[in-house]
């Protein structure tokens, strides 16, 4: 458990991957969530996949890209697709809506940010 408010980097684990699936909903925690998975992915050269579910507005979604690329971060759609009742998907609560993943790296491996050691 790290929280992504108030963190410091020696306590990055050691990881092969991130894997998350709605977790930019929240444009309060963008600059946070950003700035972790900086970290994460420039202390372990490794990727991250997110998967997102646009349901309301798809700038929810650009928001988080944009503050990401500030923060170092590049970004690509590796899969997107709206599923169906004949792809056996079956939801009683919500609509089905797009779903996008998308792989994010760390950019250039500047040290863009910086949190208490």
């Amino acid at each position: 458990h790290i929280d992504w408010r108030d963190y410091k980097l020696d306590i990055i684990p050691r990881i092969d991957l991130v894997v998350a699936s709605d977790i930019v909903f929240a444009k309060e925690l963008h600059h946070d969530l950003a700035s972790i998975l900086y970290d994460l992915l420039t202390a372990n050269d490794c990727p991250a996949y997110l998967a997102c579910t646009k349901r309301q507005e798809e700038g929810v979604i650009r928001s988080f890209i944009q503050i990401g690329e500030s923060k170092g971060l590049s970004s690509e759609i590796v899969y997107e697709r709206t599923y169906s009742p004949a792809d056996g998907v079956i939801s009683n609560y919500e609509g089905l809506y797009p779903v996008k993943v998308f792989k994010f790296s760390a950019g250039d491996g500047q040290e863009i940010c910086k949190k208490k050691r």
